[in-house]
């Protein structure tokens, strides 16, 4: 579900950029988003595409940790 919201912002970034007013789209930035690392965008903040998608970071390095432990 994280990855098809993904796509539509992503896809909503590329077709039309001036519905959002801080973040652009950025190859790396959407890659990381992606993958679930936390990266900075064009509007200086530290986060994931979506907004919420932090938390799903969070908890996929959480869970990535308790298993390598």
């Amino acid at each position: 579900m994280y990855w098809l919201c993904t796509t539509g912002v992503v896809l909503l970034l590329a077709f039309f950029p001036r519905l959002f007013v801080s973040v652009k789209f950025e190859r790396a930035y959407v890659i990381m988003s992606y993958v679930f690392l936390l990266s900075q965008n064009s509007a200086e903040s530290i986060g994931t595409l979506i907004q919420t998608g932090w938390t799903l970071c969070f908890e996929f390095y959480f869970y990535f940790l308790f298993a390598v432990l």
